[in-house]
């Protein structure tokens, strides 16, 4: 994430973690402010870790909002929370938000160790953002995407065929 206020960020996840009970795992990615962070009991600091063994082994992620990272978060039925910063983020932060899934976006510049701590007390508590998550899941990881795909490859390229 492009923070414009990493250390007031980092610290807000801090007291945000402490205040509700919880325990977290930033990771920085390639981020150039993974040195003005320290792991201490509550909070694991990591470069980088695969989302598919992290995000399953969760009670919920808050993330920037990336297709990808999305789309990880999907995949394991986890609730999300999401704090857009440009391109296409808004957008799944909106959409997530409407599926159910996603408390309603945050932004950094009204991020508040008030408004981390709701959200998170929602990402852990919240039973129906957490059966939305898990419906969706199950959803996205039966719709066969590949196999659908190959075979509306080759329906329109048997009918090209036929009619050229």
């Amino acid at each position: 994430m492009p923070l414009q206020q990493p250390d007031q960020v980092f610290e807000m996840i801090k007291q945000a973690l402490k205040r509700t009970g919880q325990r977290g795992i930033i990771v920085t990615g390639w981020s150039e402010y993974k040195q003005n962070l320290d792991s201490n009991g509550d909070i694991l600091c990591m470069d980088e870790v695969p989302h598919a063994w992290l995000f399953p082994r969760t009670a919920g992620v808050i993330h920037h909002g990336g297709a990808g990272t999305t789309a990880a978060v999907l995949h394991t039925g986890k609730p999300m929370a999401i704090c857009p910063f440009t391109g296409d983020q808004p957008f799944w932060a909106r959409r997530m938000y409407e599926l159910g899934v996603s408390v309603k976006p945050l932004h950094e510049k009204t991020l508040s160790i008030e408004s981390l701590a709701d959200c998170i007390v929602s990402l852990t508590n919240d039973p129906k953002l957490k059966q939305n998550a898990r419906v969706i899941a199950s959803k996205v990881n039966n719709e066969q995407g590949v196999e659908r795909t190959v075979d509306f490859i080759e329906k329109h390229l048997t009918a090209c065929r036929l009619s050229s």
